[in-house]
């Protein structure tokens, strides 16, 4: 059963999607590596996916593990996690993005998306360990369902523990990319040498690498100065002098092995208005 979950986890991507209409992407995975000992198994999450597991602050839910217990599909259980969201409000959806949400092929007709969704509010509302109860309602335009609007209302005399959302402050502070904190990565002043070298590596944007995705995300702001790769390279260089600029490419510096300890911090005076 391990060796099989793992398999899956190993399969699994993340997707992002970018842009107002949702057609920009990014796609990666959930595990690099895979390590198999005498009776353990080991997981290397990815570098693409590290950030999101170590910053947690907000947006995100707790629940008791037994009210999921009477919950069988994962589309069941995703929409649950949907209405602790939300509960206390009423949230309009289209169609599509429930899709996204509950793993449903975006093949599907929207009225079986409509019967799945109808599934799991039923099999929430009969669960006896969930504090909640969920209303859908289905919006046509023409003849096809195009929205969903529900509502998530406690269940009033029932003595179960109670889902709820984690504000920012419950949380404790963790540390950032693999045993740095936020702070350790501000006001960093990186020598000359260091400087050259990482601008080196950064601007191998054809390698699919790190200097790949690097360039993804900077090297629109280069301008003509990215057309060649000389010039990329020293526009990075240039950049590099920035301490504003070291933290935004923090992640990318990272995966290349800079370690912020090898730097100069700069000391950054506060004044009082």
């Amino acid at each position: 059963y391990l060796q099989n979950a793992v398999n899956t986890l190993y399969n699994r991507s993340v997707i992002r999607t970018f842009g107002s209409n949702g057609k920009e992407r990014d796609e990666f995975r959930w595990i690099s590596k895979v390590s198999y000992r005498s009776g353990m198994i080991g997981l290397t999450f990815s570098q693409e996916v590290l950030p999101f597991l170590t910053r947690i602050r907000s947006n995100f839910i707790r629940y008791p593990i037994k009210q999921i217990s009477e919950l069988k599909s994962v589309s069941t259980l995703r929409f649950f996690e949907l209405c602790v969201r939300w509960r206390g409000q009423v949230k309009k959806m289209t169609i599509t993005e429930l899709k996204d949400i509950l793993n449903i092929s975006q093949k599907k007709l929207n009225g079986d998306v409509a019967r799945i969704v109808r599934e799991c509010a039923a099999k929430i509302n009969e669960a006896t360990k969930i504090d909640f109860h969920v209303e859908c309602e289905f919006v046509r335009t023409g003849r096809k369902f195009t929205h969903i609007i529900f509502s998530v209302k406690n269940r009033p005399n029932i003595l179960v523990e109670r889902t709820q959302s984690v504000p920012p402050e419950d949380v404790p502070d963790v540390r950032d990319l693999v045993g740095y904190s936020d702070d350790d990565w501000q006001n960093l002043t990186l020598s000359d040498g260091q400087r050259n070298y990482f601008a080196s590596l950064l601007s191998r944007h054809n390698d699919g690498g790190v200097g790949n995705r690097f360039a993804g995300e900077f090297i629109n702001a280069a301008g003509r100065e990215g057309y060649s790769q000389e010039s990329w390279k020293r526009w990075i260089e240039n950049r590099l002098a920035d301490p504003k600029f070291v933290y935004e490419a923090r992640v990318y510096l990272h995966d290349l092995g800079f370690k912020p300890s090898s730097a100069v911090k700069k000391n950054v005076k506060k004044t009082k208005n």
